[in-house]
């Protein structure tokens, strides 16, 4: 058998090759992976949110007594949107009539967000300097300043932080 030099040459770049793309390999899944989720906490309301399906009927029915169709609409609404007896709702909300005021909507975000960011805090054991990028998203209530100035104000995050708040989208 023959070996010409032609032949020789390309036998010589295979281990070279070779090495290179195991370095490559190697390199591209020694590197820390981007964390983009470390954990999530939902809001718990107390118990004294509670609003059983039977007694929010009788307060609609109370404060649209004059108007029997909207009690009726609401009524079937209702019925068919699958709530229960653990059901929640704000405070502003319980009042007969209701009260749903700009100041009870805030005092409502700030105990829902706040809780449950403080919860992600202390379970991840990380603190507000870490967050890189905030977004926040409600679709009724658009407060000015947005959440996510509450949220970077209140947790005094740092001044780059990416904030993106998706307001009133649906």
């Amino acid at each position: 058998m023959q070996v010409s030099f032609e032949n020789a040459g390309v036998l010589l770049y295979i281990p070279i090759i070779s090495i290179l793309l195991l370095a490559i390999f190697y390199y591209c899944n020694s590197r820390p992976k981007p964390i983009y989720l470390l954990d999530y906490a939902c809001f718990k309301p107390p118990s004294f949110y509670r609003v059983p399906l039977p007694s929010f009927l009788e307060h609609s029915s109370i404060v649209f007594k004059d108007k029997p169709k909207i009690t009726r609409f609401q009524m079937r609404i209702l019925e068919r949107a699958g709530l229960g007896p653990e059901t929640c709702l704000p405070p502003a909300i319980h009042y007969i009539p209701p009260e749903p005021t700009m100041e009870l909507a805030r005092e409502e975000a700030r105990l829902v967000i706040f809780s449950a960011i403080d919860e992600v805090f202390s379970k991840t054991g990380l603190g507000p300097e870490d967050v890189d990028i905030l977004i926040t998203n409600c679709s009724l209530f658009c407060p000015s300043p947005s959440l996510s100035s509450m949220i970077v104000n209140k947790y005094k995050m740092r001044s780059t932080i990416k904030t993106f708040s998706l307001s009133g989208m649906g």
